[in-house]
């Protein structure tokens, strides 16, 4: 009886935000499949080249196969298995020519991991890496989601039953302190108790190509380190942190992001703020989603372990370390660094063919619009330039 009330308590305490469980969970799938918007994003991403004409036909036929394909889907566990299995194959197929991955060989079955990742895309990032680690016979990890991205009941819905727990952002500083407090417990629990957790390496997507660690995540995870009895070191190795990098060939998002760069440093010239459209986010995850991607790939790193972490900022920098040595450099990263240094140091890494097809995508793009865009692509390579030396 006792267990049964600290289970309770637990359960209650991560209430706002941990992934939707029992009724929560079944009535927020009940709500998702009859919405028909998301049966229309399902039936363009599966059959994109199907005439718009049949698509209401289409449309119901998709929707008794959503409900075919989710009867008996109980937890979020069994759901998000089967999305990354069914519908992200699907993605994949459509939207990557190749997916490629190394690092798999670092993980131990049945032990659980904090993956801490490079940032590029709002909903793929993740998703690439569990179905990776999904096709290799790992269990699908939580996913950390901000709740910036909560923009209407339908996206909670879709991301909370998808094995997915909230990070609250925005809140007073007394507010903030203890939902940062909440959050460090829970990924303490979850990674000790159920689950491996995935979290961005920082707030927000790397738009500008430069993938590095924000240390206050590092100080938010060893929030709750008192209560463990532990020294920051040995609490910093029982996470068993795994640093990923995620490289995209094509950010299927990288117009949107050089606008908002461009946008950004022109309100800021007028000493204005600039401020995010309704919905900009949920657009981004759309087209993150159905955008061309080309190549992808994915490298895990072996967990993070040393006898003595100075601080915060050094387990920030292993990561970094990483990430910037093991981010897949693609022949438009090259190609962006040299017409942005005016130089032809890399012209072996790509050929003509490729430069105008790649320069091709960006042809409507503003003048003024494309330094950042091609200066995102070009980061990498700076950032790799700086190891090497």
């Amino acid at each position: 009886m006792s267990d049964l009330k600290l289970e309770e308590t637990a359960v209650d305490e991560f209430a706002d935000i941990r992934p939707y469980e029992g009724k929560e969970f079944t009535d927020a799938l009940a709500r998702l499949l009859a919405n028909k918007n998301l049966v229309t994003v399902f039936r363009r991403q599966a059959w994109p080249a199907f005439p718009e004409f049949f698509a209401p036909v289409v449309d119901t036929l998709c929707h008794w196969y959503l409900k075919f394909l989710v009867k008996g889907v109980k937890t979020s566990d069994e759901l998000h298995a089967l999305i990354l299995e069914r519908l992200i194959s699907l993605v994949v197929k459509g939207t990557m020519s190749e997916l490629t991955s190394e690092g798999s060989e670092n993980l131990e079955a049945g032990k659980h991991y904090l993956f801490i990742s490079n940032h590029r895309d709002i909903a793929m990032d993740p998703v690439v890496a569990d179905y990776m680690l999904l096709k290799r016979g790992f269990p699908s990890f939580q996913t950390a989601f901000g709740d910036n991205l909560l923009t209407s009941r339908e996206v909670s819905d879709a991301i909370r039953i998808n094995k997915a727990f909230i990070v609250q952002r925005g809140l007073e500083p007394l507010a903030q302190l203890k939902s940062s407090m909440t959050l460090s417990k829970y990924i303490r629990e979850t990674i000790y108790h159920k689950d491996s957790v995935w979290i961005a390496q920082r707030e927000g997507r790397a738009k500008d190509g430069d993938d590095k660690t924000n240390p206050a995540i590092i100080k938010m995870f060893a929030l709750c380190n008192r209560q463990t009895g532990l020294t920051f070191s040995e609490y910093i190795n029982s996470l068993n942190i795994i640093p990923v990098a995620v490289s995209y060939e094509f950010d299927p998002c990288d117009r949107l992001k050089a606008r908002e760069a461009a946008r950004r440093m022109e309100k800021s010239l007028k000493g204005e703020v600039y401020e995010k459209r309704k919905n900009e986010d949920f657009i981004s995850i759309v087209l993150g989603i159905q955008n061309k991607k080309g190549r992808v790939h994915i490298a895990f790193g072996k967990p993070l372990c040393r006898e003595e972490w100075k601080n915060a900022k050094e387990v920030a920098q292993a990561i970094d370390d990483f990430v910037l040595t093991h981010y897949k450099l693609w022949p438009c990263n090259y190609l962006a660094y040299d017409i942005m240094n005016n130089t032809d140091k890399y012209v072996k890494q790509y050929t003509k063919e490729y430069r105008d097809k790649f320069m091709a995508r960006f042809r409507r793009i503003p003048q003024t619009t494309l330094p950042y865009l091609l200066g995102a692509y070009a980061k990498p390579v700076e950032n790799a330039e700086l190891y090497t030396e």
